[in-house]
């Protein structure tokens, strides 16, 4: 009970574990919303091409994390497991953040897959060695909600941010064709250094600790597989699965449906803005009713407010744009829970699994984490396209569409997104390691010999 008290971190390391997540998530953001459509829309290339690359690239990545999680947990260097990774990744990130936001009119399909490829390994790199890092930060069945909601809250402030660059490319007279997202690029490129900087310098990390075994890495890759069976691990990386394809195809589609309902796409832009505003300002409730009743039990309420909203978003009609701002304010309120609060119950996995074993797994339990959240992102995106592609949707801005096409879009984002949080919720229905089983956990391993012996500063 007195480490429940206790063991809270200074908010001046949250502040700098967070900080990376502004980046990664500006990043993040425009990847999977105005990416695509700048590639289809003003690079010029086919819908379906478009749908292809990000589906693929993203399909190939996914296989990379299980193995790139398990390398991290076999690092030893006296700066940490997940710090010398977020540092060695950032160059390359930068590099590909470059030239896939400035891709030139008329550039050929291999260009994007090559670039989206860069992006993405590294991308994987530094945000998986991030998850798995805060993991490590505290042992305490709450303060992990507390740590993830802070990276979430900078995951969230980024988004803000970088869907303010194209507004703000528009009021200094930046209104060419891509303007908005290449500002985007510029904004990630501008905070990517200072960022993972302070979290490098400011963070402390977990000390590896000599007696914990670690089996060879082909060894590792067949224990990822009986993970998947585990039923703790299962079921979040099902939930996950769910709630990443929810605000995937929400994400997809969210320049495209109201740009349908009238709204023009600086407007879509601001209404978005709006909805992780609202992201933003309910994470203090999720926090909140996981303290009181546990966090997986607050994921599910989650779950059930967000099918509620999300379903009613379809019905509104077009709204004043003053009163489009509070349904999508109110919509947001969601956005967050299961982003924060399903990585802090995998936190409790890798405790679970560290005293069933003996080995610290934490970076493949993220890697399988960050796999299914990957996977629903790129099922997501590939579906929706090759969908709006088969009703004979046309992305282009102004472009008229047939009945049917617009039919098809809203149907598609008003109850496809509902459906899948329930299924989300139905994995996480009588979830196990609740607080009280973490805590026999805890006091399990406090008295193994492979505890970890202290941080690195």
């Amino acid at each position: 009970m007195t480490s429940e008290h206790h063991d809270r971190t200074p908010w001046r390391v949250l502040s700098a574990y967070a900080g990376p997540s502004l980046p990664f998530a500006a990043l993040s953001l425009p990847v999977v919303i105005s990416l695509p459509e700048y590639y289809a829309s003003t690079v010029g290339l086919p819908l379906a091409v478009v749908g292809a690359a990000f589906m693929g690239v993203r399909m190939l990545d996914i296989g990379f994390d299980p193995v790139i999680g398990i390398i991290m947990d076999h690092t030893r260097s006296r700066f940490g497991r997940f710090r010398v990774w977020m540092a060695a990744a950032t160059p390359l990130l930068m590099l590909a953040v470059y030239m896939l936001f400035n891709g030139p009119k008329g550039a050929p399909a291999a260009y994007l897959w090559v670039w989206l490829a860069a992006l993405y390994v590294a991308y994987s790199i530094a945000t998986l060695a991030q998850m798995a890092w805060g993991a490590l930060l505290s042992a305490s069945y709450h303060e992990r909600s507390r740590i993830y909601a802070w990276w979430q809250g900078g995951n969230i402030l980024g988004m803000m941010l970088v869907l303010a660059m194209p507004l703000l490319a528009a009021r200094l007279g930046f209104n060419g064709p891509g303007a908005g997202v290449h500002a985007m690029g510029w904004f990630v490129l501008a905070i990517l250094p200072p960022t993972v900087g302070a979290a490098v310098l400011l963070v402390p990390e977990p000390r590896p600790s000599g007696a914990a075994r670690h089996p060879p890495l082909v060894q590792s890759l067949k224990t990822a597989a009986g993970l998947l069976l585990r039923p703790t691990v299962a079921r979040i990386l099902i939930a996950d699965l769910f709630l990443g394809l929810a605000p995937g195809i929400t994400g997809a589609l969210f320049l495209f449906f109201f740009r349908s309902r009238g709204y023009s796409t600086l407007e879509a832009q601001g209404l978005l803005l709006v909805y992780f505003i609202g992201g933003l300002a309910g994470s203090g409730i999720w926090v909140s009713l996981s303290h009181r009743i546990g966090k997986h039990h607050a994921l599910l309420w989650a779950c059930f407010y967000y099918a509620l909203v999300q379903t009613g978003i379809f019905f509104l009609p077009k709204l004043p744009l003053v009163w489009g701002a509070l349904a999508l304010f109110l919509t947001g309120l969601s956005y967050a829970a299961n982003l924060f609060l399903l990585r802090a119950l995998m936190a409790d996995v890798s405790d679970e699994l560290k005293l069933e074993t003996g080995a610290a797994s934490t970076g493949l339990l993220y890697a399988l984490l960050s796999s299914t959240t990957k996977l629903g992102y790129a099922i997501a995106v590939g579906l929706t396209f090759f969908g709006l592609a088969l009703v004979g949707f046309k992305p282009e801005p102004g472009a008229v569409n047939s009945p049917a096409a617009i039919q098809g879009l809203e149907s598609l984002f008003g109850f496809a997104p509902p459906v899948l949080a329930l299924l989300g919720a139905a994995a996480l229905w009588s979830y196990p390691l609740t607080q009280e089983r973490h805590a026999e956990i805890r006091q399990a391993l406090a008295e193994a010999p492979f505890d970890d012996p202290g941080p690195i500063p």
